[in-house]
């Protein structure tokens, strides 16, 4: 059964958020879920979902969390994921990364505290 990448995205973000993830959380995941099976990356595509959501429900990863960004200097962005995923710090912080990129010539992105992450953009 093939689906759309709309209602893929949907069904991962329903899922994510019925297994314990804020609408942000779940809306970050299911976008890189189905980025990476887009990609070919089934490995951290929806066979890695189902360890997030087991992860949300077990409280292994805080589905609520609000990632602690710092930018210490113009080219550097530090993230504290608060237990958290990693996609959604990547995600809150992903235009400055590419400004600083452009701008700087660099862009250096640091993040600790995440649940693990398969891959992050593109």
């Amino acid at each position: 059964m093939r689906i759309g990448v709309e209602q893929a995205q949907e069904w991962a973000r329903h899922a994510a958020m019925a297994a314990g993830a804020d609408e942000r959380t779940a809306t970050s995941l299911a976008k890189a879920t189905v980025a990476a099976e887009l990609a070919g990356h089934a490995s951290v595509g929806f066979a890695h979902l189902l360890d997030y959501l087991d992860g949300f429900a077990t409280g292994r990863i805080a589905g609520s969390a609000q990632p602690d960004c710092q930018y210490p200097v113009p080219t550097t962005i530090q993230v504290d994921a608060k237990a958290g995923i990693g996609q959604l710090g990547f995600d809150i912080t992903f235009e400055k990364l590419v400004n600083a990129a452009q701008q700087y010539g660099v862009g250096l992105f640091s993040q600790h505290n995440s649940y693990t992450v398969g891959e992050l953009g593109d």
